[in-house]
């Protein structure tokens, strides 16, 4: 198992934050991707992991995630994505997680399912959380996903900087015929952080939420029948364009 943690201009925020939750539960193997010179010498000055360099035609979040598991990875790896700055992973009783056991146990469901891709919601509300897993279309945050390296199947390649976590969880469903979701546990992060990350590297909060060009992108290209976009006001966090998966839908009738 390699964890493997895209990050951008965010040094003391990934000590303080992903780190200090992996150290906690003893996680190792763990990598760090930076995507500028200056993030490279600064991170690589710290003993925090293996500090890697993508090279610079692998531009924005999704194109990193991208580069990692078909250029990076080896065959047959198990990756995990994380965020950087993740504070801990709650169940729905509101109960910390073990990630170390909880990350395990994820790979041994992909196996179980013959699948290659899988996550855990964003919301940590219990209200929205049950112990239960789930096969179909529904969103996996890119806060913390999981996936089987498998060099022989036809490649999954992203280079969207905003909304590529549900472009990924459309992919892997059209490919593998399905995604594994946890829906008893989420992580505890700040959303939408304009510090660093996303936001830092398009340029402001404001670039990072005027996305409903990049939706009507993706809503054309697999079909409405599959993903919608609709206005998000409610939550902590600021209002934006968002979109909606169709967990009815099977993978032979996306575009």
């Amino acid at each position: 198992m390699r964890v493997c943690i895209p990050s951008y201009n965010r040094l003391n925020g990934i000590k303080t934050k992903t780190l200090k939750l992996l150290h906690q539960y003893d996680v190792a193997n763990i990598n760090i991707f930076v995507s500028t010179q200056k993030d490279y010498d600064e991170y690589k000055k710290e003993d925090i992991g293996n500090i890697v360099l993508v090279p610079e035609e692998y531009k924005g979040i999704g194109a990193v995630r991208s580069y990692i598991v078909n250029e990076w990875a080896e065959d047959k790896d198990h990756i995990v994505f994380m965020d950087d700055d993740i504070e801990m992973v709650k169940d729905l009783n509101g109960a910390e997680v073990n990630v170390k056991d909880f990350f395990e146990n994820f790979f041994i469901k992909l196996q179980e399912e013959e699948l290659y891709f899988g996550g855990i919601p964003l919301c940590a509300n219990p209200f929205f959380m049950k112990d239960e897993w789930s096969t179909k279309l529904k969103y996996i945050s890119g806060a913390i996903q999981f996936v089987r390296v498998d060099k022989s199947r036809e490649k999954i390649d992203c280079r969207y900087r905003h909304f590529e976590d549900y472009v990924y969880d459309i992919l892997y469903f059209k490919r593998d015929g399905g995604c594994v979701r946890y829906n008893g546990c989420a992580p505890i992060t700040k959303n939408y952080n304009p510090d660093g990350g996303i936001a830092g590297e398009m340029g402001g909060m404001d670039k990072r939420l005027d996305s409903e060009a990049v939706a009507d992108e993706i809503i054309d290209r697999f079909g409405n029948k599959c993903v919608s976009k609709y206005w998000k006001k409610l939550g902590r966090g600021p209002a934006c364009w968002n979109l909606r998966l169709n967990w009815r839908i099977k993978p032979e009738d996306i575009l």
